[in-house]
């Protein structure tokens, strides 16, 4: 994956905290090496790797899944908040299996903005090749109006 939020790959920054202070926030995109309903470690294209806690309040693909959705080799980004050099991750999103409708996802080789597969199948949404229907349908031919009339080249000398 080649960046995410602003295009970067891993980082800290303070934000004010609800409530007043401060709070320390990290963000990180990655490639799953290691996931537990507890824990999961992400390493950045660059090695960087940090393990984040995975709490009650961790929302997975925008609270749909919980951790157990998401699995080594995932590609992710995290968000979590750093105290005393614990990071506990806020969201995960999994851009492997992306959940929300309107992400951007794998397909023919391109990024497609639409619900994931996943999405897709779980709330009984149509595939790709359910949706399509072709004008005129295969069964009937196309009337002699509708086809082209076949062009003989003039040669040139």
């Amino acid at each position: 994956m080649k960046g995410g939020m602003f295009g970067a790959i891993h980082g800290e920054f303070v934000v004010p905290k609800e409530g007043g202070g401060f709070q320390t926030v990290s963000t990180q995109n990655g490639t799953v090496t290691a996931v537990d309903q507890a824990s999961v470690t992400v390493r950045s294209e660059d090695g960087f790797s940090r393990t984040y806690t995975i709490a009650d309040t961790t929302r997975v693909n925008g609270g749909r899944e919980g951790i157990g959705s998401v699995e080594v080799n995932d590609q992710v980004t995290v968000l979590a908040t750093v105290e005393a050099g614990k990071a506990t991750a806020t969201m995960v999103i999994n851009m492997t299996r992306p959940e929300w409708p309107g992400w951007a996802g794998p397909r023919g080789g391109g990024l497609e903005w639409g619900p994931g597969p996943e999405f897709r199948k779980r709330h009984g949404m149509p595939g790709d090749q359910e949706k399509l229907k072709r004008f005129p349908p295969d069964s009937e031919p196309a009337p002699d109006s509708a086809k082209p009339e076949p062009v003989t080249p003039t040669p040139t000398t």
